[in-house]
């Protein structure tokens, strides 16, 4: 599991306003892509940040240590499979 310490945050705050919904998206700054970089939120947004940690839509975690909520990965794997049998098919 991810220490919190070592995560970064990045926030879209609608406007600022209390009974405002926020959304988040946390990094980690340990993988090989951003090491090296010397500021860590230059290092994001060059370095292609491409999977958050965490991310809160609407006050909700969508995802946590870097996987969907309330998501079947199996399931998920299984349909998109399918679908990606078919867009074959149907372009050949």
């Amino acid at each position: 599991m991810t220490d919190p310490a070592r995560l970064r945050i990045l926030a879209i705050l609608a406007d600022g306003e209390m009974d405002r919904q926020a959304d988040l998206a946390l990094f980690t700054l340990d993988g090989l892509g951003i090491s090296g970089a010397g500021d860590p939120l230059a290092a994001l947004v060059l370095c292609g940040a491409h999977r958050a940690d965490r991310v809160m839509i609407a006050g909700r975690w969508t995802v946590e240590d870097g996987r969907p909520v309330g998501v079947g990965l199996a399931r998920l794997r299984a349909e998109h499979g399918r679908a990606a049998r078919r867009f074959l098919e149907e372009t050949a």
